[in-house]
């Protein structure tokens, strides 16, 4: 599956190969159009950041520093930097880019505010490779805001700056561009729960997930 959109810098950006998860293996076409509620449990999104980062160094994609957007992509971006310095043979910088949208289940404010730069540009070289990455690229308003904050503000001029995100929405995106690459995509109205995520869940669905809801509460 492939997709081409007309880049915020005037630049038509592919997407990369799209890599689904199942437990039997990866194939091609996952169909979540009919769940609303989807669980991801800590053993897949392990498995799946593994896979998508194994992916796009088969590739021929590496990269020098490896940032995730918090709070999701911290994590997913520290499972993806292992990787990559495991199959380069090379350490890989990391940091965390911090950015601000959601207020809470499907709300968001409209401008989404980018802070500690400051962190990702004390890592970065004129000619670094680097790799932007979060948890799910839903309206696409705060990887855009991201992108465009480290093109302006980094003096990397000869940076390379790609984007990942675990999870595409590609029917709910509202900016001109998507991420690089991604490993699985689900419909506009999937919700999908990542392992930490307790809010908004009810008892039933905690008790699912393992959570043990302290006595006397």
């Amino acid at each position: 599956m492939q997709f081409f959109v007309q880049g915020a810098f005037c630049e038509i950006r592919p997407a990369r190969r799209v890599f689904h998860y199942d437990p039997t293996g990866y194939s091609e076409e996952v169909d979540m159009s009919q769940t609303d509620k989807i669980f991801i449990d800590a053993l897949q999104l392990e498995r799946d950041c593994w896979q998508l980062a194994s992916n796009i160094f088969k590739e021929g994609h590496d990269f020098d520093v490896i940032a995730g957007i918090t709070r999701g992509g911290a994590q997913i971006s520290i499972y993806m930097q292992e990787v990559f310095a495991l199959l380069s043979g090379k350490p890989k910088a990391f940091t965390t880019i911090h950015a601000q949208s959601y207020t809470g289940v499907f709300e968001a404010d409209e401008e989404v505010r980018v802070e500690n730069l400051k962190s990702l540009a004390a890592r970065m070289n004129p000619d670094s490779r680097l790799l932007i990455v979060d948890d799910i690229f839903d309206r696409g308003k705060t990887f855009k805001a991201v992108y465009e904050k480290v093109i302006n503000e980094i003096d990397c001029d000869e940076a390379h700056v790609m984007t990942a995100a675990l999870y595409y929405k590609p029917e709910n995106n509202l900016v001109d561009m998507l991420p690089d690459f991604y490993q699985r995509t689900f419909g506009s109205n999937d919700w999908i729960v990542l392992p930490h995520e307790l809010e908004a869940l009810s008892r039933e669905e905690l008790a699912a997930k393992g959570f043990v809801w302290p006595e006397g509460l």
